[in-house]
């Protein structure tokens, strides 16, 4: 397939993804969207290999873009569950949650590698930072599909929605971090004319983003609708980018700061969280497309123990941090085990991460950290959503039913309609 004819079908999901909105998705596609991420695989070089590997790495810098797109959009809406502000112990939940998922999985994987793979040291430190950081995040899709599905309502509902929302910080300050310890850029455009300390790097990283998120706050200061000042947004965004991009830095990152530096100095946050989340699916489906397409094992088994050790970490920490959850919101302690399972999923985030490690160090790391994300999210996708149910009927925030009645919440109200 040329890259004019890889370009057309990514135009097409991107359409499909804009009708994909609110009520209208209501009932269609997976949580997750990992049905976009399996067709990428099976359509990708290594099944059917309709798409060569070189066309599609013609469109990092597509892959890039819509990447930081994404964690914009996170940034934006970071600490508010709906229109509501997350409370402090949500915030706490999420991050330790996150910050214990990925350093233990990131050590586990830190102390296996050089049995799996012939690894420097180096090397060996990225890997297990890869890893750690596609373990930290439980999707906030996952929670909203099944509120909107089911009508779950009550303390546990709220307190593991803002869970998922809170616990996007870890993997991003964290991939600032791996981004700022290797010097050089994405692509190999240039070479610095200077030498940064990794520490410089961090800095800039963060002063960037907040520094974009406040001009592009100021310049929408005048405008009666955030609406009207899409061209400010979009200037501030691939601006920062391109100048995070070439210096080497994680353009994720910058973005991330960027969106929450625009929401808090803005006068306009409500209508830019919904302006932006409308965006959101147009960019992931092709975003879960081109990652799919990208992913190769070209070592079986080194592949599965580090994925299957990985992924026993994560279902540990949850196991032992799920009691404490349902504790805080006032539910059953025998709903722990449904509730660790229905932490499980992972989603855009993790996926990001993903495809811009592949991108980022080519080679047996990249390649590993991509898909060991893939299988996070086919794996949440098929343990997490029902096990979530579970939890919510445990902790009577959903009614029982039977299969085919109109699912209700705890007060028999109907399920509403599933969130954008």
């Amino acid at each position: 397939m040329s890259a004019v004819a890889l370009l057309l079908g990514l135009l097409v999901i991107a359409h499909l993804g804009s009708q994909l909105v609110g009520a209208r998705a209501a009932g269609y596609g997976l949580a997750s969207g990992a049905e976009y991420l399996v067709l990428g695989v099976v359509f990708g070089p290594y099944v059917l290999g309709v798409v060569e590997r070189s066309t599609i790495a013609s469109f990092a810098p597509v892959a890039a873009v819509g990447t930081a797109w994404l964690t914009l959009i996170i940034g934006v809406g970071y600490g508010f569950w709906g229109n509501r502000r997350v409370r402090f112990r949500g915030l706490v939940a999420g991050i330790a949650l996150s910050a214990v998922s990925g350093g233990a999985s990131a050590a586990a994987v830190y102390f296996l590698a050089p049995y799996a793979l012939p690894l420097g040291e180096a090397d060996r430190r990225l890997l297990a930072a890869g890893v750690g950081l596609v373990s930290c995040e439980m999707a906030q899709h996952a929670v909203q599909w099944v509120v909107g599905r089911h009508g779950a309502e009550g303390p546990l509902a709220e307190l593991v929605g803002e869970i998922a929302d809170c616990d996007d910080l870890v993997p991003l300050l964290g991939l600032m971090v791996s981004f700022s310890a290797v010097r050089g850029a994405i692509l190999p455009i240039g070479v610095l004319p200077v030498s940064l300390q990794w520490w410089t790097s961090v800095l800039g990283t963060l002063v960037l983003g907040v520094a974009l998120g406040a001009i592009a706050a100021t310049l929408l200061r005048t405008e009666p609708r955030a609406s009207d000042g899409w061209g400010a947004l979009l200037g501030a965004s691939l601006l920062g980018i391109g100048v995070a991009w070439r210096l080497g830095m994680s353009p994720q990152t910058v973005t991330f700061v960027l969106g929450m530096s625009l929401a808090a100095f803005s006068r306009h946050g409500v209508e830019l969280r919904g302006m932006f989340a409308r965006t959101e699916r147009p960019v992931l489906l092709p975003t879960l497309v081109l990652a799919g397409a990208q992913v190769k094992v070209d070592h079986i088994a080194p592949f599965v123990s580090i994925t299957a050790l990985a992924l026993a970490v994560r279902i540990v920490v949850r196991l032992a941090m799920a009691p404490v959850f349902a504790g805080l919101a006032r539910a059953p302690k025998d709903i722990a085990a449904p509730l660790a399972l229905g932490l499980l999923p992972t989603g855009a985030l993790t996926i990001a991460i993903g495809l811009v490690y592949a991108m980022r160090f080519p080679g047996p790391v990249g390649d590993t950290v991509l898909a060991v994300a893939t299988v996070f999210t086919i794996f949440g996708e098929i343990v997490g959503p029902a096990s979530l149910r579970r939890a919510f009927v445990g902790a009577g925030e959903i009614a029982a039913v039977p299969p085919g009645v109109v699912a209700t919440n705890a007060r028999g109200a109907r399920a509403p309609e599933p969130m954008p």
